[in-house]
């Protein structure tokens, strides 16, 4: 046998020391089945909604700070990462509960599965709880919310606009917010290339 196919052969056995799992989709579409089902045993939720294999729970406002918290904090969770905070806004779109959800991405870097946790906010009174105090990654993901569709997080340490100025009287991610808006930007300072605003 020559040297070279010596060298293929051993480099071969080599690579089959290492715990490669032949189909990696499936094993984490399991963990995330797993997961949920967990979860909604633990928090006594309705069956999730399942979309390309991640899984969304529906949570009322007044729940969702606890159970961020023991989703968070308990080991057989750990779902130590908040990823995003985000609304969506439904108007005129039959079939959702209320006009506004606020949705909470989270991951476990431990159990290697993500989740998602969706909070109806009545169009009447828009408000919910700030889950600023159980991660600290919503401060900013709450206040661009505040900012963008005008949802109120009570208990913010800080809910001020984020990326709008303070006098802007509109929230643009509304839908029906106009597309070239409501004048509002007709008195913002129009500079050139190379120009600098005067502060």
């Amino acid at each position: 046998m020559s040297e070279e196919k010596k060298d293929v052969e051993s480099n071969d056995e080599k690579s089959s020391d290492f715990d490669i799992d032949p189909n990696p989709k499936q094993e984490w579409q399991t963990r995330e089945k797993v997961m949920a089902e967990k979860v909604a045993e633990r928090f006594e939720l309705d069956a999730p909604v399942v979309f390309r294999g991640q899984y969304e729970f529906t949570v009322e406002a007044s729940r969702i700070v606890q159970i961020l918290r023991e989703l968070k904090e308990d080991e057989e969770f750990a779902f130590n990462r908040l990823t995003d905070v985000t609304a969506v806004d439904y108007l005129k779109l039959e079939g959702y509960e209320e006009r506004f959800a606020v949705l909470y991405f989270i991951y476990s870097y431990e159990h290697k599965t993500h989740l998602r946790l969706r909070v109806w906010v009545d169009e009447d009174d828009p408000r919910l709880p700030t889950v600023s105090g159980v991660f600290g990654a919503a401060n900013w993901g709450e206040r661009e919310v505040y900012d963008m569709f005008g949802l109120e997080f009570i208990g913010h340490p800080n809910l001020e606009r984020i990326l709008l100025p303070t006098n802007f009287g509109s929230f643009p991610l509304r839908k029906d917010y106009p597309l070239r808006g409501r004048g509002e930007r007709d008195d913002f300072p129009r500079l050139r290339r190379g120009e600098k605003e005067d502060l």
